[in-house]
């Protein structure tokens, strides 16, 4: 069966895990310490291990520990206890000459992931992120209320008890802690060997994993070989899965894989955001162009603006704003009404755009907010020599907000700018918050 090569893994997990924590020095320790990205992002935090293939980051996110690791073929340089190591050089960077020698990190441009990896490399990578552990994995408790219902029966039993349904204790009680996301996954591995056999149940939990290493770690080989392990490639059967596996091959580096496996999806909202991601504004706009001829959809022109917005096309993108606001009074329907509130929040953003250059910010720091999913998110941007030195999301009451807490401050930070900056898959609305906040403290500290 599918799921026996996790098994055998499993039964030599004790002598697979090995730990090669970094000790620090009382001075180090007072230091942060950070990855430098190729495409130009800085994670900062505490560099907690580091092995031959990867290197593992805790940092506090809107005071939530957020423990993420980064394949060094990825990593451009690492900084432990004020110790810098340049790891690898950025394509078109010379090694003596940066492109700006008072802020080496600065990337002229990010990688072009088209083409950066054959097929071949991208599968290898999978196979051998699915048949290793994570460096966490052995030191993760295993820990749940004693009063859930490990068989996870569905459908799921009439009301919501988030302490008895595996599902809703996954959505109300892993999801919004980013300290439960390890502990998520030790579960969700601990109910594959009670379901051997329960080829339904089986296939609910790998799709599980494969959706919290997407969305919660960004682990994307991982999230793929979850992926592929239930058989997300048969686009029938599983059309959403395989937009989300398509995502990671483009994270991994394989545009192509991405596009010939997105290109044999049925129309959805999710693909109108996939091939945004991927650059491919046409496609996404074809595929909106389809959704929207069966009647009006005020998600789908949502991700219409979004599309235009990424790319500089801001008239377009604020037409569909408006559309998605021409609707009317939402009334009774609540995704109406925060469809309309994301596009008058995206018009606003727009609006700014241009006022919210950072070289024309003095250097300080400035507070602002605009609304998510659940409420208000707050965002502080700190600048710096006429640099977004960092963005950090100080308060905020969303729930199902992935990773978007973290990734969404690094990609704003390696841009410079809130232009063109891509949200984050599963976390739109927050994503689109923290972009938008951001925009107003540009634009309100702005001379």
């Amino acid at each position: 069966m599918k799921e026996l090569r996790y098994y055998g893994w499993m039964r030599l997990l004790p002598a697979v895990i090995a730990a090669s924590f970094l000790s620090a020095s009382p001075a180090a320790a007072a230091a942060e310490d950070s990855v430098e990205l190729l495409s130009g992002a800085v994670v900062r935090g505490e560099v907690t291990n580091r092995t031959a293939t990867d290197i593992t980051v805790k940092s506090t996110i809107a005071g939530q520990a957020v423990v993420r690791k980064f394949p060094l073929d990825r990593l451009h340089a690492v900084t432990v206890g004020g110790q810098r190591e340049v790891l690898k050089e950025k394509p078109g960077v010379s090694t003596t000459s940066p492109a700006n020698p008072a802020n080496p990190t600065a990337a002229p441009k990010p990688i072009d992931p088209q083409n950066r990896r054959t097929r071949e490399q991208v599968l290898a990578e999978i196979e051998k992120a699915g048949r290793t552990p994570p460096d966490w994995f052995a030191a993760t408790p295993l820990s749940y209320p004693p009063t859930l219902d490990l068989t996870w029966p569905m459908p799921a039993p009439k009301g919501w008890n988030n302490q008895q349904n595996i599902g809703q204790y996954i959505w109300d009680v892993i999801n919004p802690n980013p300290g439960r996301w390890a502990g998520g996954i030790k579960l969700l591995h601990h109910l594959l060997g009670l379901h051997q056999g329960n080829p339904a149940t089986t296939e609910r939990i790998q799709l599980a994993i494969a959706k919290i290493y997407y969305t919660h770690l960004n682990d994307y080989a991982r999230a793929a070989y979850w992926y592929r392990t239930v058989g997300a490639e048969n686009t029938d059967e599983f059309s959403e899965s395989a937009v989300s596996l398509a995502e990671c091959y483009f994270h991994l580096g394989s545009k192509d894989m991405a596009s010939q496996l997105l290109s044999r999806v049925s129309p959805r909202n999710s693909l109108i955001k996939a091939w945004t991601t991927l650059g491919e504004t046409e496609k996404a706009l074809a595929t909106a162009k389809i959704l929207l001829s069966q009647g009006p959809n005020a998600e789908t022109l949502m991700y219409v603006g979004d599309a235009y917005r990424i790319v500089g096309r801001y008239d377009e993108a604020l037409a569909a704003y408006q559309q998605v606001i021409d609707f009317g009074p939402a009334g009774n329907d609540r995704r109406l009404a925060k469809n309309q509130g994301r596009a008058q929040a995206s018009i606003t953003a727009i609006q700014l755009f241009e006022k919210s250059d950072v070289k024309q910010v003095p250097d300080g720091v400035y507070t602002a907010q605009s609304l998510g999913y659940e409420g208000q998110v707050v965002v502080e941007v700190t600048v710096a020599a006429k640099r977004i030195a960092s963005v950090r999301v100080v308060r905020h009451s969303e729930k199902q907000f992935y990773a978007a807490l973290s990734e969404m401050p690094q990609r704003i930070i390696a841009k410079q700018s809130v232009k063109g900056v891509d949200t984050t898959s599963d976390a739109t609305l927050t994503s689109e918050a923290i972009i938008n906040a951001t925009a107003k403290a540009l634009a309100g500290a702005a001379k």
